[in-house]
C-alpha cells in the first residue's frame, strides 16, 4: 500500500447472495495519499469463511481477509489512523469494536432514514 496521510477507512459488509444463497463479505479501503489525492481500493469479495455470525467469527473472517492485502500491526488503533466504516448490524459493531475505530456509514443511515419517511407517509388512497 502506498504511503498515506492519516485516516485510513476500511469499508465492508456482508450480505447473502440471493440466488444461491452463498454469504459473502466484501472489503475496501479509501485513504488520502500524500499528494492530498483521495485513493479508494475494493480489496475483496469472497465467501464468508464461517458456518455462524458470531461477533468472534465475523472478526476472524474481516480480519483473515484484511491480513492479505496490509500488514494490520503497522496501523495502531490509539493513533486514530485506521477506521472501519459498515452499516450499524450489531454483530458487525460487536466484531470490530476492539479493533477499530467503527463509523456508521452515512448513504446507509440516510438510506434507511428516506425509507423509513416514505413507509410512514405511504397510503393505500389513490387521490385523483
Amino acid at each position: 500500500m502506498p504511503d498515506f496521510l492519516c485516516p485510513v477507512a476500511f469499508l465492508g459488509d456482508h450480505w447473502t447472495d440471493p440466488f444461491r444463497q452463498i454469504e459473502c463479505t466484501s472489503l475496501g479501503v479509501a485513504f488520502a495519499d500524500t499528494d492530498f489525492e483521495l485513493k479508494t481500493y475494493d480489496l475483496c469479495v469472497q465467501e464468508y469463511e464461517s458456518t455462524t455470525k458470531h461477533a468472534s467469527n465475523i472478526r476472524s473472517d474481516i480480519m483473515s481477509k484484511l491480513s492479505k492485502y496490509i500488514d494490520l500491526s503497522r496501523l495502531a488503533r490509539e493513533d486514530g489512523r485506521c477506521v472501519f466504516v459498515s452499516d450499524s448490524d450489531a454483530k458487525l459493531v460487536a466484531a470490530l469494536r476492539d479493533d477499530f475505530h467503527r463509523l456508521s456509514c452515512a448513504t446507509h443511515d440516510i438510506s434507511l432514514a428516506v425509507k423509513a419517511a416514505l413507509k410512514a407517509v405511504e397510503s393505500t388512497n389513490i387521490v385523483v
